[in-house]
């Protein structure tokens, strides 16, 4: 799947959760499409020749946004060719999949986690190049290697 087609269903799924569980009302020619972000509400005119909508997504793609989507939808449900109303529900279900854990090897990876990072750490530190050393008097100084193992 490539990314547009990704976005385009993306946009699918979103516009029928609007459609689904939002009040969207019509006043005249416009829809009022309530935000799913919960800050507002968009206008939406439907004119099957260029839908518009006063969404950021609309005016930075100009392109069908979720909103016009969510109202073509609802649109469809509201009325039939013959004039009939049908109002179509689905459900989904999903099962969230879970995996068993090996606590035994967990808990020995944890256990040996801290050597495991030293010895590593080690192995980083023991070729740090050490810088000429001047003569000095006082407390003799640690190796590079050491000061930042």
């Amino acid at each position: 799947m490539t990314l547009n087609e990704r976005q385009v269903s993306d946009r699918n799924i979103k516009a029928l959760q609007i459609a689904a569980t939002s009040k969207v009302t019509r006043k005249g020619n416009v829809w009022i499409v309530p935000s799913q972000a919960g800050h507002g509400e968009y206008e939406v005119r439907p004119d099957p020749p260029a839908p518009r909508c006063t969404c950021p997504d609309y005016e930075i793609r100009n392109a069908r946004c979720k909103h016009i989507i969510a109202v073509e939808y609802v649109m469809k449900r509201e009325q039939t060719a013959d004039g009939h109303t049908v109002v179509t529900e689905t459900v989904t279900v999903t099962t969230r999949k879970t995996y068993p854990q090996d606590w035994k090897a967990y808990n020995a990876a944890q256990t040996k986690e801290k050597s495991e990072l030293q010895a590593l750490l080690y192995e980083l530190c023991r070729n740090v190049p050490e810088p000429e050393k001047r003569k000095r008097r006082g407390r003799p100084q640690l190796s590079l290697s050491d000061m930042i193992f």
